[in-house]
Order: C-alpha cells, then structure tokens, then sequence
C-alpha cells in the first residue's frame, strides 16, 4: 500500500523543478536573444564602418524610400515609339541633356521611318537620329522639349558589384513607366551585338531585375538612383523574361553618346570582313585541315581585307544553320594571334589605328598564306556595302 504523504511530497517536487527548469530555460533564451541583438548590432556597425551593407539592400530600401527615388528618376525616363515599315515598335530612352538628349538601343530604332518619344506627362515629341553604333547597341536621339527635360543622374558601372540591388524603369509590352527591382546576378558578360561583323560587347551587367520587351534602351539604375548600364536583351526560352536580363555598361555607352554627338558615328578600325565562325564539326564536314578559324563569306569594297587580296567564297548553300557561301579563304590569324570567331578577329583588330598595316594569316587551298593591308575607317551603318 502507498504512503499517501510520500506520493504527495513526490507531487510538489516534481511541480517545483518543473517550474525551476522552464525559469532556467527562460533565462537562458532571454540571453541567448541579448547577445544575438547585441552581435547583430555589432555586426551592422562593423559593416557600417567597412562601408558595406548592414544588411541586405532590399531591407535597407523600404517601400517609402524606393516609391520617392521612382518619383524622383521615372520624369527622366521616356517611351521611345517607332514607326517602321512592318508596323511599329516600342522601346525605352532616358533623358542624358535638358536640352533634348536621349539615349536608347540601337536595336530600337534601326529600322525607324520615324519615332516619337512620349514623356512621363504624355506629351509627344519628334525625335531625330543624331548618331547609332550597332556594335555596342547604342543610339543617340534628339527632341525639341518646350522646355529643360530633367536628366539622369549617371553612375560608374566601373563600380558595380554582384549582389548590389538593381533598378529597371521602362515600358514593358508598351506599359508605360514600370518599374522592377532585383539585383546584380554577374559582371563582365560577352553579349554578340547586332552588326554585321560579329562584334561582341564587352563588360555587359546581368541582372534578375524583371525585363521584358519595351524596357530595351531604359535605365539600369542602383540604389543610389544613379544609371549604371542600359538594358538591351534578355535570355529566354519562351520569348518572356526567365531571370536573366542585360545591360551596356554606362561607361561604355557614356564614352560611345560623347562620339555621336560630335561625329554622328564611331571611328573604328575596319577589317572588311564578313564571315562564319568555324567550329570542328563544321570543318569535319567541310574537310578543312583547322579546326577553328573564320569562313570568310564577303569583303568589303577598300578595306584591309579587299586590299590584302582575300577571296570570299563564290558557292552558295543552304543548311539547316543558314545559309553558308563556300570556297573563299579562311582567316585562322590576325597579327600572328590564332582566332576562332569574327568577335576575336574584331577585337585584335581593334587594338590598333587606322592607317595601321594589319597582317592576315589564311588557309586558301591547303595552303598558308600571309597578307597585309592597311586598315582603314569602318564605314558608318548607312553606307555599309559588299565589294563588286
């Protein structure tokens, strides 16, 4: 039989270090959050004297501070309207003078007959192509405003990290004046431009800052509302926005506005040269002796190119990659540097000045040979044209 005083007092001890546990277990948790805050706290002090974020920069920009910085940057975006041939197109600029200054893509308005730039109170404004450079995807336009257009304010993208939080502002699918925000996902991309000569763009900003088409030739802008780049493309699958956008760094397209507004064009240094990019399997099937190299498809009239002597191919096939003109030359060197793609062979090229003799390494017939020219200026986009 049980003691009923000893099953009592075993009650009360039980009670009094179950309520002795759950003060220890309190106080505990009480320290626990004490120092957490107070690491915190000096972590974010330490941050703050590093110069870095105290945390993450979604965090630090609330939903008051991004909503004033839209109000303060979209009066400098505006929606670039095109009228082509085929219809029309729509795109993004923003304001670089007060005077009527915009900068946009080249791609926007290549194929312009004429192009409208509505501002953000909806007035509309002809627009004049003062100068495009397709091998950055810039383009450089000019209204008449009846009065100052508010500028941007430009950045450094010299200084653009991963990580940091990016601003886009533009017209999606011709919604006027959207704004998405993401971050800098990568630095230093290749992007191939739209010339005619394989140029690729270097430095290009990644973002996951929603874009989609219509934000080409807007701003890119960081947390400081400063342009940092101008979106051009996106990658996609499925012809909408998948997490990867582009953008010129401003820099880039700083320096290329500066030359059109004094000269229309970019001075470069032209090779004269049209050609495929040749890959192994291609030059398996062609049954070359390189596996890599440029299938020179077209000279153009006076270049280097045409000078040196170098043969385009006269054999027209189509393919399932697009049409391919055989039994010209093949560019394996420039300068005794080996390229395998026109992008390489452009950027060797661009190394040197015009009126600079240039010395071209080809497989014609089997054989090596070694010819030079003198390189000349690239002809402006309009007065572009293939050799007779």
């Amino acid at each position: 039989m049980t003691d009923p005083k000893s099953g009592s007092f075993r009650t009360i001890l039980i009670i009094v270090g179950t309520a002795l546990l759950s003060s220890l277990l309190t106080a505990a948790a009480v320290l626990y959050l004490v120092s957490r805050t107070d690491l915190l706290a000096n972590l974010r002090a330490g941050d703050a004297a590093l110069g870095g974020p105290a945390s993450s920069q979604a965090e630090s920009m609330d939903e008051q501070e991004l909503a004033r910085l839209y109000e303060q940057l979209s009066p400098s975006v505006v929606h670039v309207a095109v009228a082509t041939e085929r219809g029309g197109g729509t795109g993004t600029g923003f304001v670089v003078s007060s005077q009527g200054g915009i900068l946009t893509n080249n791609h926007v308005i290549q194929e312009a007959e004429s192009i409208t730039v509505i501002l953000k109170d909806g007035t509309e404004l002809p627009a004049q192509i003062v100068g495009r450079d397709p091998a950055t995807d810039v383009a450089l336009l000019a209204v008449d405003p009846p009065a100052p257009l508010p500028e941007v304010q430009m950045g450094d993208s010299e200084q653009v990290r991963v990580g940091e939080l990016a601003i886009v502002i533009g017209n999606p699918f011709g919604f006027e004046q959207s704004l998405t925000v993401g971050y800098i996902s990568a630095l230093g991309r290749m992007l191939r431009s739209g010339d005619d000569y394989g140029t690729e763009i270097d430095g290009v900003i990644q973002t996951d800052a929603a874009v989609n088409p219509g934000n080409s030739g807007g701003p890119l802008l960081n947390i400081q509302g400063e342009v940092v780049g101008i979106t051009t493309s996106i990658f996609t699958t499925s012809g909408g926005f998948e997490g990867l956008g582009f953008a010129v760094p401003i820099n880039t397209a700083r320096a290329v506005a500066e030359e059109l507004g004094r000269r229309g064009y970019i001075r470069r240094p032209f090779l004269g040269i049209s050609g495929l990019d040749l890959t192994p399997q291609l030059a398996r099937r062609l049954s070359l002796p390189v596996e890599q190299g440029v299938l020179v498809q077209m000279i153009h009239r006076g270049s280097a190119a045409d000078e040196a002597g170098l043969r385009p191919g006269n054999q027209v096939f189509d393919t399932p990659i697009g049409r391919i003109v055989l039994g010209g030359d093949v560019l394996v060197a420039v300068n005794g540097s080996p390229v395998a793609s026109m992008a390489e062979a452009n950027r060797i090229t661009e190394r040197h000045d015009i009126g600079d003799q240039i010395g071209l390494e080809v497989l014609r017939n089997g054989q090596r040979l070694i010819l030079s020219g003198e390189l000349g200026e690239r002809p402006p986009p309009e007065r572009i044209g293939p050799a007779d």
